[in-house]
């Protein structure tokens, strides 16, 4: 028998144990993007990942507790007007503190009255409707001034036309006056005291609504 052919196939053997082993296939190459199933074709995209959900917008600004007060009226009675319909707009009521004679300057307090200070007083004249006193800090006049707000607070809700008056009683207090925009009658009193903290605000129809002293 020959000899060459087993040279040859010994020589052949040799050639395939020396050839360099495949390279492993870089993951980002452009073989590794194609898709086994479908050769020559690209892979589909992955599913985008989904997105956070948007967030909650921001919670309104507090707007106090009662019924609706503006510039012209409160729980729907316009300043000037009779006040009758005063006595449902709070759940616990209104009630003057005594007996009055007709068409006297009082007040009707809104029910149960506080511990300390008197909350929401409605004041009466000439059997009109003719303001509003406030000292309860969650209840919010027109623009959203309250009690225990400082003046630097008011004077940046209510802009630079704020007329500002020495306090009758209070050495170093002060009322801040503001004008509504548009002509109309009433006028908004924030009552300040020397720390510049509002202790009290009235709003309401003039003459009335400058009387310092409330009925008095």
């Amino acid at each position: 028998m020959s000899r060459l052919p087993l040279v040859a196939f010994a020589l052949a053997g040799a050639l395939v144990a020396c050839a360099p082993a495949p390279e492993p296939v870089d993951a980002s190459s452009d073989a590794a993007l194609t898709d086994p199933e479908h050769p020559g074709e690209e892979p589909a995209a992955p599913a985008a990942t989904p997105s956070a959900p948007p967030l909650s917008p921001p919670a309104a600004a507090d707007a106090g507790t009662g019924p609706r007060i503006d510039w012209a009226s409160v729980a729907g009675v316009a300043f000037g007007a009779a006040p009758d319909a005063l006595r449902s707009a709070w759940p616990g009521g209104v009630a003057a503190d005594a007996a009055v004679a007709p068409g006297a300057c009082h007040f009707l307090y809104v029910q149960p009255k506080p511990i300390d200070g008197y909350g929401v007083a409605l004041m009466v004249e000439g059997d009109r409707f003719v303001r509003i006193d406030v000292d309860a800090p969650d209840v919010r006049a027109p623009g959203g001034g309250h009690a225990g707000m400082t003046a630097e607070a008011v004077r940046a809700a209510y802009g630079a036309g704020i007329e500002e008056q020495a306090h009758k009683y209070v050495e170093g207090g002060k009322y801040l006056v503001v004008a509504p925009a548009g002509g109309a009658a009433t006028r908004l009193v924030f009552e300040v005291d020397p720390a510049g903290i509002v202790t009290s605000w009235r709003l309401g129809l003039p003459p009335q609504v400058h009387y310092v002293e409330g009925c008095a």
